[in-house]
């Protein structure tokens, strides 16, 4: 799990320094993003390796697309389109996230 966190900060990072003009508008969002995840994964340590392997690979791509989508805001619309992308991406992310406790085994599944 920390290998993830250590991923989506690195995300960040990268994010923030290309853009720094608007590197709180890209922080906060990705905080959000590490918080919810957090959340997410502490309830997933069931979950078998080829689903994970899968999360992780989906996740890499995910936070790779949302550079791209990032830089692509910034060089047209400045810090609104880039908290618009932001807010979109990291939400499908999060969700993403959530969705492996769909795939855990009944008695680990969370209580309803």
């Amino acid at each position: 799990m920390a290998e993830l966190d250590h991923r989506v900060a690195a995300a960040e990072q990268s994010a923030a320094a290309r853009h720094a003009g608007l590197a709180d508008a890209i922080r906060h969002p990705f905080q959000r993003l590490r918080s919810g995840l957090g959340q997410a994964h502490a309830r997933c340590a069931a979950v078998d390796e080829k689903t994970w392997a899968t999360y992780v690979a989906d996740l890499d791509r995910g936070l790779g697309e949302l550079q791209t989508e990032v830089d692509r805001a910034a060089e047209r619309v400045g810090e609104p389109g880039v908290a618009q992308v932001l807010d979109r991406h990291v939400t499908a992310l999060e969700l993403a996230g959530w969705r492996l406790q769909v795939n855990l085994p009944a008695d680990h599944a969370p209580v309803r």
